[in-house]
């Protein structure tokens, strides 16, 4: 095993040589000198190429040499920093340890993300991931108010989301493939018998049309979304999906994906609020929809999308009358405000790009609340509208 220190050199030296991108032995060397990892000693040739080859073993990173310069620069197809692989993230993880261990009197002023049931769980699952050793776990979901005991599985790979560890392995028994999310096992065996894996069933297969954890049997669909010249550099800068393509537009970019319909991927859309547009397939854009239509429900909100303009209320009377006779009673002291539609196909809901028309309800609420107060200010009678 590779000491520690020997590890922290070896991520310094390709941490450094990416920073630069190319850099001489001897231009490395006078920033080694600068740090306590050097102890006042420059790196030798020989010592160079040991950590050469410790960086190609332990990263899989290929430092090369540019003969005409003398430079060192690592290949560009080397998996590194961009890749999502294990060793990548073993690379990265290593360095932010590295620099938060020297970090010294500043480690108080630095925030992490807290990352639930690694230190439990992880290890002995990784060593019968090694083996293919069976585990038995006694499992509690957020549904359930007591774990299910004993369920015996045999783990094919794992997978962290969204900050949580998740091991993918078939439950024994069913004879199917369940995600556990590692936090929520309440207690784990190694046991002694092995189970052969399934070679066709890789992480590459499993979450190539995924975004997230959960699966499903449906298949891939082209998912096209239309953010705004903002959110789209952030889609550029960290894409949804390994299979993202853009189309630029003026002010705004259409994004191409070939994915599951999953909750994994609602959840993330709605998470970019009004920054982004589902445009296909329908049914991601109505459940989409149909999620958004829920939260302002929990506000006291009814609507339904329209794709005529909102037209003026003619009188306070007649616009509370007519939320009255529809809505039958008042949501929290207010008169919920609705907005009506008539049912809109698959084929109306496709892009229509200039031809939207946004559904303002709030403006109909405000404009419905100024005209009863001026109403009031006469000394008429006149349903508040909140």
């Amino acid at each position: 095993m590779l000491k520690s220190t020997t590890t922290n050199k070896c991520i310094w030296i390709v941490d450094t040589i990416r920073q630069h991108k190319a850099i001489t032995l001897k231009a490395l060397n006078e920033l080694w000198l600068e740090t306590s990892l050097s102890k006042g000693k420059p790196i030798s040739r020989a010592g160079f190429y040991c950590l050469r080859k410790t960086a190609q073993d332990l990263f899989g990173i290929n430092i090369s040499t540019n003969l005409s310069t003398f430079e060192y620069y690592i290949e560009e197809d080397s998996r590194c920093y961009r890749s999502s692989t294990v060793r990548d993230w073993l690379l990265n993880t290593s360095i932010l340890n590295d620099a938060l261990m020297t970090a010294g009197n500043v480690a108080s002023r630095i925030e992490l993300e807290y990352v639930p049931s690694a230190r439990e769980y992880l290890k002995p699952i990784i060593r019968a991931l090694q083996d293919n050793y069976l585990i038995s776990i006694d499992y509690q979901p957020f549904t359930k108010s007591v774990p299910t005991k004993n369920i015996v599985l045999a783990p094919y790979f794992l997978k962290i989301f969204k900050q949580r560890w998740y091991v993918i392995a078939k439950d024994m028994r069913e004879r199917k493939v369940k995600t556990y999310a590692l936090d929520r096992i309440v207690n784990l065996e190694v046991k002694e018998d092995h189970f052969m894996p399934d070679s066709s069933l890789t992480p590459e297969n499993y979450f190539r049309d995924l975004f997230g954890i959960e699966s499903n049997k449906s298949s891939a669909v082209e998912v096209r979304i239309r953010a705004n010249e903002r959110d789209a550099k952030y889609l550029r800068a960290l894409p949804l999906h390994h299979s993202q393509e853009e189309l630029v537009d003026v002010g705004y970019s259409i994004f191409v994906y070939k994915l599951k319909i999953t909750n994994d991927l609602v959840r993330e859309l709605l998470s970019m609020g009004k920054g982004i547009v589902v445009e296909e397939p329908y049914e991601l854009r109505k459940m989409v929809e149909d999620t958004l239509k829920e939260s302002l429900a929990n506000y006291g909100y009814t609507c339904i999308k329209t794709e005529e303009p909102v037209r003026p209320v003619p009188t306070a009377e007649a616009s509370a009358g007519t939320v009255g006779a529809k809505q039958g009673e008042a949501v929290n002291g207010s008169a919920a405000v609705q907005a009506t539609d008539p049912e809109i196909t698959q084929e109306e809901a496709a892009p229509r790009r200039g031809r939207r028309k946004k559904v303002a309800v709030d403006d109909v609420a405000s404009r419905v609340k100024r005209r009863n107060s001026r109403k009031s200010s006469k000394g008429k009678d006149s349903d508040s509208l909140e």
